[in-house]
């Protein structure tokens, strides 16, 4: 009954955002695809999703965080995440 009511809901908000239809297609592909998170932090300079390296230009722009980017192995999309100095 709750998953009903959660999904009905996600539905509705989902057609209030129209300019966002286009990133919500792309991460429900990603959920039928693949298992676990679809959203997943870049360490390092390697996906935390497949644990493949990002290559340094990719990396460089998730830094600036302008747009939207997708690990180029798994598709997942990424955020940077940065680390504390040790």
């Amino acid at each position: 009954k709750r998953i009903a009511k959660l999904e009905k809901d996600r539905a509705e908000l989902k057609d209030d955002f129209p300019k966002a239809s286009a990133a919500i297609a792309r991460y429900e592909f990603i959920c039928t695809r693949l298992p676990g998170r679809v959203i997943v932090p870049a360490r390092d300079g390697a996906c935390t999703g497949c644990n493949m390296m990002v290559p340094p230009q990719v990396y460089n722009e998730l830094q600036i965080g302008e747009k939207v980017i997708q690990c180029p192995s798994c598709k997942r999309i990424l955020y940077y995440e940065e680390q504390a100095a040790e």
